[in-house]
């Protein structure tokens, strides 16, 4: 009878250990899948080949698809433009190597339109092998577009800083020319003085002609 007891008490341990496991486990998936279901990021798990194991409907909003259009489909065919394909398939053999990717992306939704995000993906190993990857997708094309904006906005006003400078240089460069030409008194001077000056306000000149009025005020004549 002690045997029998015993044996019975260790045989109901196990069980109650089991469904206490087993009570976990459904808990945690329960509560990684509330995660992925309500997570404001795009989520997709896909396999090694890259087949889309599941998605949550963030992802499949920001893509333009119905989820039943996304799970058992190629995750690149679906959001990676051809001129991409070749990174994202060197991103992919990272991962699946069992290195964790963070990069920021370019994508294409179902429309053909693109989108820039910030991609997080994770390798999921059991058993020391990875078995799927577990990707995350942050829409960041606001501030993208904001920073490249922002991007432009300094390098014009550069350029208008650039071109006002130069313009007060050449104005400054005239008006010294115009006080020199005052104190001349002579012709070669003012020649020597406007050659000189030329340089300056001509920079990317390789020569050039000085014409004088003549005293008549009708005609031009060249000075060498």
């Amino acid at each position: 009878m002690l045997v029998v007891s015993a044996t019975g008490l260790i045989v109901g341990s196990v069980v109650a250990e089991r469904r206490r496991v087993g009570e976990e486990l459904n808990e945690r998936t329960t509560f990684l899948n509330s995660l992925i279901e309500n997570s404001p990021f795009g989520i997709v798990v896909q396999d090694l080949s890259g087949a889309v194991q599941l998605c949550n409907d963030a992802f499949a909003n920001l893509y333009g698809y119905q989820r039943s259009e996304v799970v058992g489909q190629n995750l690149d065919d679906l959001i990676v433009s051809p001129a991409s394909r070749d990174a994202a398939s060197a991103l992919t053999a990272q991962a699946n190597s069992g290195r964790e990717v963070h990069q920021m992306l370019s994508r294409k939704r179902k429309d053909a339109s693109l989108i820039d995000v910030d991609t997080h993906a994770i390798p999921m190993v059991q058993g020391g092998q990875v078995r799927a990857v577990y990707v995350i997708y942050n829409d960041i094309s606001v501030q993208v577009r904001a920073a490249t904006s922002a991007a432009e906005h300094a390098r014009s006003l550069n350029e208008l800083v650039s071109e006002l400078q130069r313009r007060t240089n050449e104005m400054t460069s005239l008006n010294e020319l115009g006080s020199l030409l005052q104190s001349s008194a002579t012709a070669d001077e003012v020649f020597a003085l406007v050659g000189l000056s030329g340089k300056k306000l001509f920079v990317t000149s390789l020569g050039g002609v000085l014409y004088l009025f003549k005293s008549s005020r009708n005609l031009l004549e060249w000075s060498a």
